[in-house]
């Protein structure tokens, strides 16, 4: 202080303000090393969310060529009984064992696998050729005691081996005699009456037409295959021989697919999904009615494609899946526009389950309320489980989908009102701890999810439609996602890695009529073969009553055309479900 007192005044307040000066300037440089170092920090950032992001491509390819695919999620605080790793602990220490829950929460859940029966016997409906071995005759003679007796047949050993013998052909011969008037020629010439045949001379059966189809569309064998399978049985068909009969069996059973539509749209909740086709471009454009809508659309999609010097475009099938009613309608468009499904749903008024692509905003738009939209929650859960780059805050997202899921499935076989009591009593409570945790990290000012990783375009995912996704709180008979419908898709997809495009706009349609026959039938565990050859007889013979084609009616009346053991397989795996999850909850609530 001694050497500011010969100072002035103003020479004091000129020396303050210069150190305030200086201070302010380290302040300024200060922030700036804070806003360097937040710069570093978020570089540092986003190389980790590229490193994590080439792990995770790393991962999923592993995944998906070495791994079975699955969205199964395991909380990574559970002890493993078999992690494969063996751990060493201290000289003389005791491994720790866990204590044992208490007898009676156990017994709640303890269960016996039945033994499975030894299947010694086959079906008794199928035909047994009896075939009796005996030994040579120089053993039935004893060197000793002579001749051998012969035990009454009680005493032999049986044995049964299934055989299996190759499909026949055979040609039915029809012989039409003809009846005259003597002596009255104007009376003419008398026969039978054709029946309606499915080819031009009826040279091919129904029975022919159905094996094809089931063939092509159940089994996904392409035509050339079949000619193999075919000439095993002494026939050596052409392709476009097969395709006239495939063609003629569709046009056959348009009307009826035309019924199975109308009947779909009746219910309340409607899955749908779609899946990717490649059809091929001719140099002529398809001669179709220029005044109806969806053709219209076509020969745009066309004709553009055309202009371009394309020799194919990316057209889209298109699967709706009824909830609570049997059936599978196939549909197919030239694009993936939103005029497809707005041209196939019409006047429908229910709810809408599918993915949330941005073409059903306007179908929702339009229909004034007709329409509510339920989005698939497989879709949010399945953008969270292929985040990397917050794995705590991923595994607790995970962790809720996880409870979401068994509440539905317990839940599952129960009525729709105490489904609804059980989604708005526990489900909603979850998801109300999802929106509070969305809420809170938008107002977070410290370790802010980056919205461009993985992990906050799931969460962006879920908050832009999350009315969408918790719809089926107050729709018991909605479903929390829509699986089964996108299910259907792999039936596509199989036969698309076989007859890999289709030819024509017709040939598409016909293709979306015929699966849509097939696919009915196999969710209702029908014997497809069977069933369309059926079908096909009684809409030749002039059936018009289509409801009873409807494949739960048709069942009614040929019970022995029912996949029971299909039936018995997907309740075993629903009882193995619903136990894993069962046991899974009894260790989460004892630990």
């Amino acid at each position: 202080m001694d050497e500011w007192k010969h100072l002035t005044r103003h020479e004091l307040i000129a020396l303050l303000l210069a150190k305030d000066e200086q201070l302010r300037q380290k302040d300024i440089a200060l922030q700036e090393k804070d806003i360097a170092l937040q710069e570093k920090e978020r570089e540092l950032q986003k190389v980790r969310e590229q490193a994590a992001g080439w792990e995770h491509a790393y991962r999923r390819l592993w995944e998906r060529f070495v791994r079975p695919k699955r969205e199964r999620y395991i909380d990574p605080n559970q002890k493993l009984l078999f992690s494969g790793e063996a751990s060493v602990l201290p000289e003389g220490q005791q491994p720790e064992v866990p204590a044992e829950p208490p007898q009676e929460t156990v017994k709640q859940y303890t269960r016996r696998r039945p033994k499975k029966k030894q299947e010694d016997r086959f079906p008794d409906h199928l035909p047994r050729k009896v075939e009796v071995v005996h030994p040579d005759a120089a053993q039935c003679t004893c060197c000793e005691h002579g001749e051998r007796k012969l035990l009454d047949e009680k005493y032999w050993d049986k044995t049964e081996t299934l055989e299996y013998t190759p499909p026949q052909l055979h040609v039915l011969v029809r012989l039409y005699p003809k009846y005259v008037c003597p002596n009255h020629p104007e009376c003419g010439v008398l026969s039978a009456n054709r029946p309606n045949s499915l080819v031009a001379g009826d040279k091919y059966a129904p029975s022919l037409a159905a094996k094809i189809i089931a063939y092509r569309y159940s089994y996904h064998l392409p035509l050339y295959r079949q000619q193999n399978i075919f000439a095993g049985c002494g026939w050596e068909p052409h392709r476009s021989t097969q395709w006239n009969i495939v063609r003629s069996a569709a046009d056959v059973i348009a009307p009826l697919v035309g019924y199975y539509r109308q009947v779909a749209l009746r219910d309340s909740v409607l899955g749908v999904d779609d899946t990717r086709v490649t059809m091929v471009i001719t140099e002529l454009l398809p001669d179709v009615d220029p005044n109806e809508p969806r053709h219209r659309r076509a020969l745009e999609v066309l004709k553009r494609a055309l202009d371009r010097g394309m020799r194919s475009i990316t057209a889209r099938m298109w699967a709706y899946r009824p909830v609570t009613t049997p059936l599978v309608v196939f549909d197919f468009t030239v694009s993936q526009h939103r005029d497809g499904p707005a041209f196939f749903l019409g006047d429908y008024q229910g709810i809408l389950l599918g993915d949330c692509w941005s073409g059903y905003d306007g179908i929702i738009a339009s229909s004034n309320g007709k329409i509510l939209q339920a989005a698939c929650n497989a879709h949010a859960r399945r953008k969270i489980f292929d985040s990397q780059a917050y794995p705590q805050e991923r595994d607790q997202w995970l962790r809720w989908f996880q409870k979401l899921y068994d509440i539905e499935e317990r839940g599952r076989h129960l009525p729709e009102a105490d489904r609804l009591e059980l989604r708005r009593r526990e489900a909603r409570a979850v998801w109300d701890r999802m929106w509070e945790w969305i809420l809170e990290a938008d107002r977070r000012v410290s370790n802010v999810i980056l919205r461009t990783s993985d992990f906050g375009k799931a969460i962006h995912y879920i908050r832009t439609h999350f009315r969408q996704l918790t719809l089926y709180l107050d729709h018991p008979q909605v479903p929390i996602d829509n699986n089964d419908t996108e299910q259907q898709m792999k039936h596509v997809a199989t036969g698309r890695k076989n007859w890999l495009f289709v030819q024509s706009l017709s040939a598409a349609e016909r293709s979306a009529n015929l699966l849509t026959l097939v696919r009915s039938a196999e969710r209702n565990h029908l014997d497809v073969w069977y069933f369309v050859k059926d079908v096909l007889e009684q809409l030749l013979a002039g059936q018009t009553n289509y409801e009873e084609l409807l494949p739960w009616r048709w069942a009614e009346k040929h019970p022995d055309r029912i996949r029971h053991f299909r039936i018995r397989e997907n309740e075993r795996r629903a009882n193995a479900r619903r136990r894993h999850r069962q046991e899974r909850r009894l260790v989460n609530d004892t630990s």
